[in-house]
């Protein structure tokens, strides 16, 4: 077993109450490796596509803001929380969102965060569920799926994403030349 920490970032804006408030994110992502054999590169381009296509240049807001019919049309992803969103509340939903999403691949033992908004105080988040809202149950976060929505029409099939099985390296071109000279 390994464990390893892999570092990511998004910047996206808080939707609170009536005021837009750009802020940006550190992630560490403690992981445990569980079985060598599985497909981790396959649960990393996961988390990756995750974090690029839907948490940078989001909107999160909270799910009963009702501003939330203000914002339709536009083209950034609206990502609803359980309520206002805070930093620590933000981590410990992608810690769940996370773990949902590599646990076939890999264990994720904790998330630090931190944000600019926040003067980049780092919260430790693992699971436990104890921050005062209720987590648990049929939520986005709750599911191995590439989206923040229930109703999402995209799946790691569709964006060819899926696990087949079978060991699948990627060849990256360098090392020694044809005649054995480098």
């Amino acid at each position: 077993m390994s464990n390893f920490i892999w570092p990511g970032q998004f910047t996206c804006t808080l939707l609170v109450e009536n005021t837009f408030v750009p802020n940006s994110y550190t992630i560490y992502c403690n992981m445990e490796t569980i079985d060598h054999k599985k497909n981790i590169g396959l649960g990393f381009r996961k988390l990756k596509y995750f974090i690029e296509q839907h948490l940078s240049n989001s909107i999160l807001i909270f799910q009963d803001n009702p501003k939330i019919k203000n914002l339709e049309g536009i083209k950034n992803t609206i990502i609803k929380f359980p309520t206002e969103p805070w930093d620590y509340l933000i981590g410990t939903i992608l810690y769940w969102k996370f773990t949902a999403i590599t646990e076939k691949y890999f264990t994720i033992s904790y998330i630090n965060i931190d944000s600019a908004l926040g003067d980049h105080v780092q919260y430790h988040i693992d699971d436990n569920l104890d921050i005062g809202v209720d987590i648990k149950g049929d939520h986005w976060w709750n599911k191995d799926s590439p989206g923040t929505d229930l109703n999402d029409k995209i799946s790691w099939e569709k964006l060819n994403l899926k696990d087949t099985g079978k060991f699948s390296p990627r060849i990256i071109e360098g090392g020694l030349k044809a005649n054995g000279n480098q």
